[in-house]
């Protein structure tokens, strides 16, 4: 399945497309209702010109076959940039009369429009509160460089053998550069630390504080580092999290009615978890780990099941009973985050759930040879 006619140049940005289009207008439309017809939840908006068009922050105008480049900013940009008494480090500050021109530069192709633009940015920035002999002196700076110089892409420098110093930015704090350079020689005091912290590869380097608007605000939903439990993606297509992955903080034993917080937020993209398998009808419970993501066991399972095969109790079960799919529902409970002994750990969290539910056969789906490990054993008596 196609389409004919197909764009001379086909470029994006994430979910903006620019296209070059020689075909005609009606066999653009009809292009359009195409691609509108692949796939029914992406839809293209198309706007289109035979003179003039923005894309992104770039007017695009085409005159008398030749393509110029302007920049664009809607009607409703403030140009608010960073007030010269906003509580940042002075470099960056110092930065965006500098990074402001080299944009102009690139973008446009006319140097008249240049000059037009280089005027009005300065204006910007003036109103913000940058002094005027400082733009002058940034803007004349990035004049120096050529056009297509600029539009060259170039490899980005690694910072190899370069260590971070890293500290909660605050206006009144000293200056930390100093401060490295002063203690440098107490570090080449040792041979082997002179050899890994070379002159100048300790620099300072800041994160935002958090501001009086973090402290007072309530915390949002999709404030992850808050939040505990499992939960669902949302992904359309995830067939898991539609149907048989259960939401909650909480997960609680058929047998014994007691319950257990989950204590990280755990999706069906976790890895390195352990889960438990609820049947609806029979209340029946099944715990399980797996190291891949959480959404890649449950295939497996869900395979099995569908197929018949008995790799698992919880397929077994399964074939020798007459449950559907629907009749079960998966949480994730606990995700092992300690990368260096995660198979030692696995192990010993996964019979530790075991002997808490109590989901060994008969009040489970469990095989007791389960516990044969004797990083289990130790479970049973607690």
């Amino acid at each position: 399945m196609g389409f004919e006619e197909r764009p001379v140049s086909w470029w994006r940005f994430r979910d903006d497309i620019f296209e070059v289009w020689t075909h005609g207008e009606e066999a653009l439309h009809e292009y359009t209702d195409f691609i509108n017809s692949i796939y029914p939840t992406i839809k293209f908006v198309l706007r289109h010109s035979k003179k003039q068009l923005e894309f992104l922050d770039v007017n695009i105008q085409l005159n008398s076959g030749l393509i110029s480049t302007d920049v664009y900013s809607k009607p409703t940009d403030g140009h608010l940039y960073l007030l010269t008494t906003s509580a940042h480090p002075k470099s960056n500050l110092k930065s965006i009369p500098y990074s402001i021109a080299l944009r102009l530069k690139r973008i446009c192709s006319d140097d008249q429009n240049l000059q037009k633009k280089f005027s009005e940015y300065k204006d910007y920035l003036i109103e913000r509160g940058y002094a005027p002999g400082y733009i002058q002196e940034q803007f004349d700076k990035a004049n120096k460089f050529s056009r297509n110089e600029l539009l060259t892409s170039r490899k980005k420098k690694t910072k190899s053998g370069k260590f971070p110093l890293v500290v909660d930015y605050n206006p009144i704090l000293p200056k930390i550069g100093d401060i490295i350079r002063k203690h440098t020689p107490l570090l080449h005091s040792s041979t082997r630390l002179k050899k890994l912290f070379l002159d100048s590869s300790i620099f300072p380097a800041y994160r935002k504080c958090k501001s009086l608007h973090d402290l007072l605000r309530k915390p949002k939903k999709n404030d992850t580092y808050r939040e505990r439990g499992c939960f669902k993606c949302n992904r359309i297509r995830c067939d898991l999290c539609h149907r048989y992955l259960r939401e909650g903080s909480h997960f609680t034993s058929s047998v014994t009615g007691k319950s257990y917080p989950i204590n990280e937020k755990v999706l069906c993209t976790s890895v390195n978890v352990v889960y438990l398998e609820t049947c609806v009808k029979c209340n029946v419970q099944y715990v399980g780990s797996t190291s891949n993501q959480f959404k890649v066991r449950f295939r497996n399972h869900k395979s099995d099941m569908l197929h018949g095969k008995s790799r698992c109790e919880l397929a077994f079960n399964f074939k020798t009973t007459n449950y559907t799919l629907q009749d079960i529902q998966f949480m994730v409970i606990e995700q092992i985050t300690n990368g260096s002994q995660v198979e030692s750990i696995f192990t010993k969290r996964e019979g530790y759930w075991l002997a808490q539910l109590q989901s060994i056969h008969p009040l489970g789906l469990n095989k007791r040879k389960e516990f044969n490990s004797y990083k289990r054993i130790s479970f049973l008596s607690s």
